[in-house]
């Protein structure tokens, strides 16, 4: 069977599952139940798609399903990461701000 097509299209939404599980794997303990749960709803599709015989209507609304979960996860992951980056201002950092404007 050819690299190309459908099948293709399968097997990157399917190394792009396992990547954004191994990323959920990491997370806190409250954070990991959610986003293994919702990886588990998207895994139910994809694999409808790998081993079902679908029609191409079929095929392009699981694998938009499978899609826009994945893009969901990414999302929280991401959230996750920036809501952890951002410093929070002390008391100094206030002042020096306040000190800049006057």
């Amino acid at each position: 069977m050819l690299p190309f097509g459908f099948d293709r299209k399968v097997r990157g939404l399917r190394k792009k599952w396992c990547k954004l599980r191994m990323k959920s794997l990491k997370q806190s303990k409250e954070n990991k139940g959610r986003l293994l749960e919702m990886l588990d709803n998207v895994e139910n599709d994809l694999r409808s798609l790998e081993e079902q015989k679908l029609g191409r209507g079929d095929r392009g609304r699981i694998a938009e399903q499978v899609e826009n979960g994945l893009k969901e996860v990414e999302e929280v992951l991401k959230g996750k990461d920036k809501e952890e980056k951002v410093p929070e201002k002390t008391e100094d950092s206030q002042d020096r701000n306040e000190r800049d404007y006057e």
